[in-house]
């Protein structure tokens, strides 16, 4: 499990096919060309929402609540720093493992 430190609070995120769902619910879209197209775009919107998706699906994971897309943007500091240690757990449970890592778990 994953969690990240925003706004004083531990919230767990996770990546998955609830919250690839909730992220395009979010955008106005439907479709994994949509999903492959917005995950190409870094703009504020779309990184913000895609936080709150994944932020959303963990904390539901973990009996919480989730956020709106606003709560968690007043939630990130000015300097953003938050947005590299979500990327950073969004790129590692988004990657496949490869065999010698799965190998690694057994």
């Amino acid at each position: 499990m994953d969690y990240i430190e925003l706004g004083g609070r531990k919230l767990r995120v996770e990546v998955n096919w609830n919250a690839y769902e909730a992220f395009l619910d979010l955008m106005g879209k439907g479709s994994f060309d949509d999903l492959s197209a917005l995950l190409m775009d870094f703009s504020p919107k779309t990184v913000k929402r895609l936080m709150t998706a994944c932020i959303n699906e963990g904390e539901r994971m973990d009996g919480k609540p989730g956020y709106t897309p606003e709560e968690i943007g007043e939630m990130i500091s000015r300097n953003g720093a938050e947005i590299n240690d979500f990327m950073a757990i969004y790129t590692r449970q988004s990657t496949p493992a490869t065999p010698a890592e799965d190998s690694k778990k057994k």
